[in-house]
C-alpha cells in the first residue's frame, strides 16, 4: 500500500479534513510510541508525548492495549500522528531533574526514586535495621528484637513489596 492509498483511506475514515481527531484502538505500546488500528489500517510510531528528544524531564502516559485513544495529525500526514486522549491509562511515568515516579497498572506497583536512592531500597534498609536493632543497657548490648517484633517487621516488608518495586 503506497502513501497515496494510505492518505485516501484516512480521508475515508475521518472525512475530507485530515486534521480532525481520529479514534483508534491500541495494538502495541512502546516507551514513547504506540501502534493503533484505525478501522482495518494499522499505523506504527504514533507519539505518546510531543517531544521525544534527549531530554530527561518528561511525563508520559501509556494506554492499555486494546483500549481506544484519540489521535491528531499535526500536519495531516501519518508521520505526525500524536495521541491526544487516552481512555484507559495503564502506566504513568514522570521524570524531572533526577526524580522518577512510575505507576504501573499491570502489576499494581509504584517506583519512586531520585539519582541517589529509591523508596523500595530505603524501606528494605529500614526493615533490616529494625530486625537487627540493639540497644545498650546497664549490662551491655541487648539482643535482637523479640520474635513478635520480627514478625511485624516481616509483615511490613511483605506489605511494602506488594506496593513498591525497584525499577
Amino acid at each position: 500500500m503506497d502513501f497515496v492509498e494510505v492518505k485516501r483511506l484516512i480521508r475515508e475514515i475521518v472525512g475530507t479534513v485530515p486534521n480532525l481527531p481520529i479514534q483508534a484502538i491500541v495494538t502495541k505500546v512502546d516507551d514513547f510510541t504506540i501502534s493503533a488500528k484505525i478501522g482495518e489500517l494499522e499505523i506504527d510510531n504514533i507519539l505518546l508525548k510531543t517531544q521525544v528528544e534527549n531530554n530527561d524531564n518528561f511525563m508520559v502516559q501509556r494506554p492499555k492495549i486494546g483500549s481506544p485513544v484519540t489521535l491528531l495529525s499535526v500536519d495531516g500526514t501519518l508521520n505526525s500522528l500524536q495521541v491526544v486522549k487516552i481512555n484507559e491509562v495503564e502506566e504513568f511515568e514522570y521524570h524531572h531533574n533526577g526524580l522518577t515516579i512510575k505507576l504501573d497498572g499491570k502489576d499494581g506497583k509504584l517506583i519512586v526514586k531520585n539519582n541517589e536512592v529509591n523508596l523500595y531500597q530505603l524501606m528494605t534498609d529500614l526493615a533490616t535495621i529494625v530486625k537487627q536493632l540493639k540497644v545498650y543497657t546497664a549490662v551491655g548490648p541487648s539482643g535482637t528484637p523479640l520474635p513478635d517484633t520480627i514478625a511485624r517487621v516481616e509483615q511490613f516488608e511483605q506489605d511494602f513489596k506488594q506496593l513498591l518495586k525497584t525499577s
